[in-house]
């Protein structure tokens, strides 16, 4: 789908999701799941799986990047409404790096859109603060698969 969306006024990160697929059910059932990627305005600390959109290239009114190693369940109430679109290309480049990052490897194929690949985290360094980032990012955006978690255990 490639909608950009935002979330829920309590919900203080992030603040937009990329829709990339979602249940047939999606626009009559609130509690259909939508298949997400967060989004997040921390460019600088953009990694091999993340993709960037900069001031020239952002199809919203900021810098971003797709988190695409952090897919997320999401229930359909969750959102608000759409922001932006994302064109065939960006959800072709966010298939690919989530591709990339589950078969282990680095993205080497040129990107279709317009945007970016942040640049390869050092996993041998303890101080490149994109590790720090990831892990804590992980855990800021459980919330977003936290509704749906509740319901799939009942």
């Amino acid at each position: 789908d490639g909608s950009t969306l935002q979330l829920e006024p309590e919900f203080s990160r992030p603040s937009c999701v990329v829709l990339m697929g979602f249940d047939e059910d999606f626009e009559s059932n609130p509690h259909s799941v939508a298949r997400v990627f967060p989004v997040s305005r921390i460019t600088i600390l953009a990694g091999p799986y993340d993709l960037t959109f900069g001031e020239k290239t952002t199809p919203i009114a900021f810098p971003f990047m797709v988190e695409c190693w952090n897919p997320r369940p999401m229930l359909r109430v969750n959102l608000l409404g759409v922001i932006a679109k994302l064109d065939e290309s960006a959800l072709q480049d966010i298939e690919y790096l989530q591709s990339c990052k589950l078969r282990g490897i680095q993205p080497t194929l040129p990107l279709g859109s317009a945007g970016h690949v942040g640049i390869d985290l050092d996993p041998s360094d303890p101080y490149d603060p994109r590790i720090k980032f990831q892990a804590e990012e992980l855990d800021r955006t459980s919330f977003l698969s936290d509704p749906v978690n509740a319901l799939r255990a009942n």
